[in-house]
């Protein structure tokens, strides 16, 4: 369960940093479904256990995928085939627009920890521990300390930042007086994004 460790402390690290959200109840249940030994004394031993690695890569991919802000993903799918298809170079500036330094190094960090952890003891255990113990923290309103210090009605979606920035920004108000005289001339220049 090494990949898998790196994947739920990857996630949680990633969830602190406000990048992706946490299906808390999701990830344990997935977490368990991969922890739960198979008996060796089955006959179908080695089956079962390629039959659980071939199910949980697709499983870990699309909650991963539930996760992120990412947009559904029939949607995405139909925006990069056919007609709709976005072009390669338009995929790769979004990429490296949106990547997040610090967010690769601490998983390039963490990665590396979970290696060596790894090695020396099984950490499915501390994982799924791990992920319990902060469960509760988050039910009993440590998110929402942090989000009311947060625009109201930000609600950590993307839509709802998109309406406390137009709340924010409809208050807003530039006045432009007069030059001073010998001033140089200047444009106004209106920027719409």
């Amino acid at each position: 369960m090494q990949f898998w460790s790196f994947y739920f402390l990857g996630k949680l690290f990633l969830y602190f940093m406000g990048s992706i959200r946490f299906n808390f109840l999701m990830n344990i249940l997935f977490a368990v479904l991969l922890a739960l030994p198979i008996p060796e004394r089955l006959p179908a031993f080695r089956v079962l256990k390629y039959i659980r690695v071939l199910a949980a890569i697709p499983l870990g991919f699309l909650l991963f995928w539930h996760e992120t802000w990412f947009p559904p993903l029939g949607y995405a799918f139909h925006n990069l085939t056919g007609a709709n298809a976005m072009s390669a170079g338009y995929m790769f500036q979004f990429v490296f627009q949106n990547l997040n330094p610090v967010d690769i190094g601490g998983l390039i960090a963490l990665f590396i920890l979970c290696r060596f952890a790894s090695k020396r003891f099984s950490m499915a255990i501390p994982v799924i521990l791990l992920m319990l113990v902060i469960m509760p923290f988050r039910a009993c309103g440590v998110r929402q300390a942090v989000a009311a210090q947060a625009p109201p009605a930000a609600s950590g979606t993307p839509q709802g930042y998109f309406e406390s920035f137009h709340r924010a920004e409809a208050k807003r108000m530039v006045r432009f007086t007069k030059p001073k005289k010998g001033a140089p001339p200047f444009d106004v220049v209106v920027l719409h994004i």
